[in-house]
């Protein structure tokens, strides 16, 4: 009988395994490091290294690399922890999620109570915010709901009244109409030729 923890766990993603990649190679980096050390010991067994300056030179770079190796495996192992196991732990055992990592267990692909999986909207937040994505022959942005008149707008994106309507994708001329129908004018509508 599989528990929640191993349902979670059973669903994990690319950039969390390639994050695991990364600290179990700095792990055998280091380990080979270590193991460098101990043939230099081998090379010159009776030297005293500080007499001899190329083992010397050896000796500090490998422990160098050594640090450098210790750096990058201590915050491998702090990201995965903050991107993947810890809101995975929290998230089973009850705890109250934060927004980063209610978006990362999200994009782990975990089932989450959104608006859309308990019907209130047909759309889940990337759905959502993928309905704004713009494309045409001139440019790919992506749509401000705002008004340019609007002292505290967002100052990202395109705002309707440079984008062309026949450009929207169907599910676009859809929702903007359903949902959004005080946005849909704005949009430069086709000018019929004479």
């Amino acid at each position: 009988m599989k528990t929640a923890w191993s349902e979670l766990s059973d669903q994990s993603n690319d950039w969390s395994n390639e994050l695991g990649h990364l600290i179990n190679e700095s792990n055998r980096a280091h380990y080979e490091v270590i193991d460098l050390l101990k043939q230099l010991r081998e090379i010159y067994p009776n030297d005293d290294f500080s007499t001899n300056q190329k083992a010397e030179y050896l000796k500090s770079k490998l422990f160098e690399i050594e640090k450098i190796i210790d750096t990058v495996e201590k915050k491998g192992n702090d990201l995965f922890t903050r991107l993947s196991s810890e809101p995975v732990a929290k998230y089973v055992k009850g705890f109250k999620l934060n927004r980063e990592e209610f978006y990362l267990l999200s994009a782990m692909g975990l089932p989450l109570i959104t608006p859309k999986t308990i019907g209130v909207s047909k759309h889940d937040e990337h759905e959502f915010f993928d309905l704004f994505y713009y494309e045409d022959e001139k440019r790919r942005c992506y749509i401000n709901p705002d008004r340019a008149d609007n002292e505290e707008r967002t100052n990202i994106g395109v705002f309707p009244e440079e984008l062309d309507v026949k450009s929207l994708r169907p599910e676009q001329h859809d929702f903007f109409k359903a949902n959004l129908p005080g946005i849909y004018p704005r949009f430069k509508q086709e000018v019929a030729e004479e």
